[in-house]
């Protein structure tokens, strides 16, 4: 993430060099995982970005499990899911779940499958157009105290 990056370089709409600092979730670089992948590939071409195309193939495997479900070997993209990425940061107060009241108790997780319960319900859709789902769930304590 951000999605999209090599495109939006090949298309001119943000330079290479605002990307090689984007980290993935183990904190590998693009910069750095860029090196090694032509390093590792010295006989693909490099070519220029922003040359004039007359079209476009891109091949897939599919993603999804509708080609499979359907029993046909190919099929031909008709249109593309929109996507939309949220980072949402939920705190909390630790507290000692044997003595402390749940009714004084600020859980930070308890109130993130609350949230996560609601969206999965406001998510509801019965045409099964809409794409929702919760990428990953980073919890972690903080090592500042509470303070009253």
């Amino acid at each position: 993430q951000p999605g999209t990056m090599g495109s939006a370089v090949f298309a001119g709409m943000k330079p290479l060099d605002g990307f090689l600092g984007v980290r993935d979730s183990a904190g590998v670089a693009f910069g750095e995982a860029l090196k090694v992948s032509l390093a590792a590939t010295p006989e693909a071409a490099q070519r220029a970005f922003q040359i004039p195309l007359a079209g476009y193939v891109e091949a897939h495997i599919e993603q999804g499990p509708r080609l499979e479900i359907a029993g046909k070997p190919i099929g031909v993209v008709t249109g593309i899911q929109g996507s939309r990425w949220f980072t949402i940061e939920i705190t909390g107060d630790e507290a000692h779940a044997g003595t402390t009241p749940l009714a004084v108790r600020k859980d930070a997780f308890r109130a993130a499958v609350a949230m996560v319960q609601a969206l999965q319900e406001l998510m509801e859709d019965p045409t099964d157009t809409v794409r929702f789902t919760i990428g990953r769930f980073s919890p972690s304590t903080s090592a500042t105290p509470k303070t009253k």
